[in-house]
């Protein structure tokens, strides 16, 4: 027997909605030893890059002990669980928290220079762009998938696939096709104040800035 949880006022629930979570239910009663868990008979294909983004970080840590090395898992792969408290607190205190997170930067600095690395060694425009474009999306999936990521992540392959067609890629179009492909899944995506402040942030260099 399921239960279901009611989110305490409207605001959460949007938030739930946020995050795909349209229902919310806890066991109740659960006799003997409680529930069972039983292995799934297979994988997602996403799966495999989180283990590997999860030895990747083991491997650090185990080279770098303390917060140092989770700080550098931190920067690398948005990951902060392994920092401790005081260090998340003295990042907040300084104003420096969002070195944390993975961000649009990150993707460009690395679609950039694996980018300029194929065309040094004469590898063809259109096949390192098409290298670039994987390479893309599976850091991408390394990092979960977040917003910040998946916008830069989007415009970047619209980019590359311009220079793959030989077409030129516009940015207000990328942009719009990276908040298109972000809400067809989920419509209410829109209502996350992250998706909102980092397309408002690109939209407003995009725009703005030129005019500034």
């Amino acid at each position: 027997k399921f239960s279901l949880n009611k989110p305490a006022g409207i605001q959460s629930e949007r938030y739930a909605r946020t995050r795909g979570i349209y229902l919310s239910a806890r066991p109740e009663g659960i006799p003997g030893d409680g529930l069972t868990v039983q292995p799934p008979a297979g994988k997602p294909w996403y799966a495999w890059p989180a283990l590997m983004r999860e030895r990747a970080e083991h491997s650090i840590r185990s080279l770098i002990a303390g917060d140092a090395g989770a700080l550098i898992g931190g920067i690398c792969f948005g990951d902060k669980h392994a920092l401790s408290d005081q260090a998340e607190e003295d990042f907040r205190a300084s104003g420096v928290s969002h070195l944390l997170a993975v961000s649009g930067l990150h993707l460009a600095v690395i679609a950039q220079a694996l980018l300029a690395f194929l065309r040094f060694i004469r590898v063809p425009r259109r096949l390192s762009s098409t290298i670039t474009a994987a390479c893309v999306l599976f850091f991408m999936a390394l990092t979960g998938f977040s917003v910040s990521v998946m916008r830069a992540g989007i415009m970047t392959i619209v980019l590359m696939a311009g220079q793959i067609f030989r077409r030129e890629a516009d940015s207000l179009n990328s942009l719009g096709a990276a908040v298109l492909l972000l809400v067809l899944p989920n419509p209410y995506a829109v209502l996350d104040v992250g998706l909102q402040l980092s397309f408002a942030a690109t939209l407003g260099l995009l725009v703005i800035q030129p005019r500034l």
